[in-house]
């Protein structure tokens, strides 16, 4: 609606999508996979460069639901920062975020479900200028203290960082998110309201508990590939159950209901990695191992677990090996 506004030239964009700029403005809500497709023609128009920063500024002053009360009335700044990560799902079921704490580091980290990759890029940073947003305006903090951190590199038609955030932007990144230096998020918010904070509060969590268990599946599924690729020593449910602020047991039972358990997303998520790093010329099976969360000196059973998992066909296919099918057992366990 506020793009359709101050765009008028996307009329075009939203009548390919069967939408029209009347039908855009009411109270009805746009089907995610309509939205998502219009963010990436958005994107591949180039309006101007960063027009999804100021959009997304423009978004947070029209957002006035639970998450935005309880981020408002939050008694410090780390606080807000981790209700907007624990319940951002609510506005934003293609978003995950999690806290992420390391020595005198805050982070807040967010992935993107693969429903959304599409638009990637547009997602990831409308939602880092959101939260850089909350902190320069609640916390008052010098915006050389925080750093927005992506994973990829900086396209030559992407250079509106420096008019975007005020803080330092640092590519090819291990994550998306904002830093800003732990004691700093334990200051206090000018805001602050005890009342409203747990008012605000039990309505997000009776929000969140009406997410279909699906989204909590892909939830689950985007963070396990995340730290998967950081830390793949770290794919634990008790540490993702933490990263979401539930009980092991009440995430288990979301999985359950949608037929699915987290060993086997984290099998999923490992299964696509391997086959990843084994299409990698350079990438040597010791890497490979490491990377998937094994020790060096399990590479039989690595390869016995991938051939498990995809055949020794694409082993041999990654590797250059295959020819015939007699030639399957060039791999031995």
């Amino acid at each position: 609606r506020l793009i359709a506004r101050e765009h008028p030239s996307t009329e075009s964009i939203l009548s390919e999508l069967g939408l029209t700029v009347e039908l855009a403005s009411d109270d009805e809500h746009l089907p995610l996979p309509q939205f998502l497709s219009f963010l990436e023609r958005l994107d591949s128009e180039q309006l101007s460069p960063g027009w999804h920063l100021d959009f997304a500024s423009r978004t947070a002053d029209h957002f006035h639901g639970p998450l935005s009360f309880a981020m408002m009335s939050a008694p410090t700044i780390g606080e807000g920062l981790r209700v907007f990560a624990k319940y951002v799902g609510i506005r934003a079921p293609y978003l995950h975020g999690f806290i992420r704490e390391v020595d005198d580091q805050f982070f807040v980290v967010f992935e993107i479900s693969p429903a959304a990759q599409a638009a990637f890029i547009v997602l990831t940073e409308i939602t880092l200028r959101i939260v850089h947003d909350y902190v320069a305006m609640m916390g008052n903090i010098n915006p050389t203290a925080a750093q927005i951190l992506l994973t990829y590199a900086q396209a030559p038609n992407r250079n509106y960082y420096a008019s975007g955030f005020s803080c330092r932007v640092r590519c090819q990144a291990n994550e998306n998110a904002l830093l800003i230096p732990r004691p700093r998020s334990a200051r206090p918010t000018s805001q602050h309201d005890e009342s409203m904070w747990m008012t605000a509060l039990a309505r997000c969590d009776e929000a969140l508990a009406s997410v279909q268990p699906a989204s909590m599946v892909e939830r689950t599924r985007a963070h396990i590939g995340a730290v998967l690729v950081r830390e793949p020593a770290k794919v634990s449910i008790d540490d993702t159950a933490r990263a979401f602020g539930i009980s092991v047991r009440t995430l288990i039972r979301h999985l359950r209901s949608n037929g699915t358990s987290f060993s086997m997303l984290r099998d999923e998520a490992r299964r696509a990695l391997a086959i990843r790093l084994l299409r990698r010329p350079s990438f040597t099976v010791e890497q490979t191992a490491s990377a998937l969360g094994f020790s060096v000196r399990a590479f039989g059973f690595l390869l016995m677990i991938v051939g498990l998992w995809i055949g020794l066909k694409a082993i041999n296919e990654a590797w250059g090996l295959y020819k015939e099918p007699q030639n399957l057992s060039l791999i031995h366990i």
